[in-house]
């Protein structure tokens, strides 16, 4: 055959398929194989073929096969097509297989250690060696490894044992702990920390999760939340690989300590040069205000990481509590119902046989270090440690571990669920990059 002749014919063919896929004649909509389909066209019969000269490109099969998933069929007058078998579908003079249908486990990764099943309509995970399922997430088991940690010793530490006993915690735990500075005090001021002390943290958990904040030490002379905060680091330590719930924590948390947030101030007085250090922070009303340098520090810090939640640790002679931003500053009353829904749930594991006083807003609504952290997104509370007495950690060894266990659970649930209740209270319009 000439190629003009050719051409000629596969544009008519073309054409005509064209025609007929526009009309809705290729398609098998029937859903049945190529054999059933070929017996229903078979009364249109394709007659013989006398040669390539006298072929009608309207009816040609010859050397087609569909894929080798259908049949080709001629009828007289109409395009050849392809009838398909089932599970596939006609494309131009081939069958393709059709789309799988969704399936219930689409999208389930357990996590990427193990494997989704269904039974009976219902969806579980089947973990790989060394992972349990926990719904429709497979995460690790206890690991068999623990760590010896030196426990907070039964007194009101100085500022040097302090970083030193963090530096030994690191060095007890080097897998799960880090030690870290975020800058040092500098000469020039009567502080009374030494020039070039630390701004310390112990960091914990896994990079990369939701980032949480604990500190204490923002007031001098406040012992009972800077020796309760450092007990609360020694037993997390203490207790990965041994509790469940709390080594979940590490692996899907990631947790900074700061036992002291102004070294300056420590154990000598409460206001830094008569600046009170708690109020020292820019709000909208006075956004220029410059920080002292440790809390210009801690407020670099805090920008920095983009922390999703907070607890401030204070002394009072009550029995303790919260305290939550004022609801001025909160934007709505929506706000309102997040915030106190975690403070009950904080306040029932420290304090389930009573109600303490210390429930309630904060009373300032200006430049505090809660508020200041609700403006740049993030899930903050006060919380206040007391027994109802006066009584000083250093005459009264054991109150310290009393304090850091009466508290050590609601810590705990607030590091679980800042993450979830964050969302919820930062829609997307809220502003978290605030120039002050």
């Amino acid at each position: 055959m000439a190629i003009d002749s050719m051409l000629r014919i596969l544009v008519v063919v073309g054409a005509s398929w064209l025609a007929a896929c526009n009309s809705g004649q290729v398609a098998n909509t029937d859903g049945g194989d190529a054999a059933t389909q070929l017996d229903a066209d078979a009364d249109g019969g394709s007659g013989d073929q006398q040669g390539d000269s006298e072929l009608d490109p309207l009816t040609y099969c010859q050397a087609e096969d569909c894929a080798e998933h259908g049949v080709c069929v001629e009828v007289a007058g109409q395009p050849a097509r392809c009838v398909c078998d089932e599970g596939y579908h006609p494309n131009w003079m081939q069958c393709e297989a059709d789309a799988p249908a969704p399936q219930p486990c689409d999208g389930m990764t357990c996590s990427g250690h193990g494997q989704c099943t269904v039974n009976q309509d219902i969806l579980s995970c089947e973990c790989d060696d060394g992972y349990v399922a926990d719904g429709l997430r497979c995460k690790n088991q206890l690991p068999p490894a623990t760590y010896q940690i030196t426990p907070m010793p039964a007194e009101f530490l100085s500022f040097e044992n302090i970083i030193l006993l963090l530096k030994t915690w690191e060095s007890e735990a080097p897998d799960i702990a880090q030690y870290g500075e975020y800058g040092r005090v500098t000469d020039g001021l009567n502080y009374f920390a030494a020039p070039g002390s630390p701004y310390a943290y112990l960091r914990m958990g896994t990079p990369g999760q939701p980032k949480i904040l604990l500190y204490a030490g923002i007031h001098a002379n406040e012992k009972r939340g800077v020796a309760g905060t450092l007990w609360m680091i020694g037993h997390m330590l203490a207790e990965y690989g041994r509790d469940a719930q709390v080594t979940e924590l590490f692996e899907t948390r990631d947790v900074w300590w700061i036992p002291v947030l102004i070294p300056e101030m420590h154990n000598r007085r409460r206001d830094f040069d008569g600046i009170s250090t708690m109020g020292n922070f820019p709000d909208p009303e006075e956004p220029d205000l410059v920080s002292i340098p440790p809390i210009a520090a801690f407020r670099r810090l805090y920008e920095q990481e983009r922390f999703l939640g907070s607890l401030s640790a204070h002394d009072t002679s009550l029995s303790g509590g919260y305290y939550w931003p004022n609801s001025v500053i909160l934007d709505a009353d929506e706000d309102m119902a997040v915030i106190v829904s975690m403070v009950q749930e904080m306040r029932e594991l420290s304090f389930p046989d009573s109600v303490p006083d210390t429930y309630k807003a904060l009373s300032d609504t200006g430049g505090n270090d809660v508020h200041w952290a609700y403006w740049h997104g993030a899930l903050a509370f006060l919380v206040e440690f007391g027994n109802g007495t006066l009584e000083d950690p250093r005459t009264n060894p054991e109150d310290i571990e009393g304090h850091g266990l009466q508290h050590f659970s609601s810590y705990m649930q607030f590091v679980r669920r800042a993450p979830e209740l964050q969302p919820e209270l930062f829609t997307a319009q809220h502003e978290t990059s605030i120039p002050w």
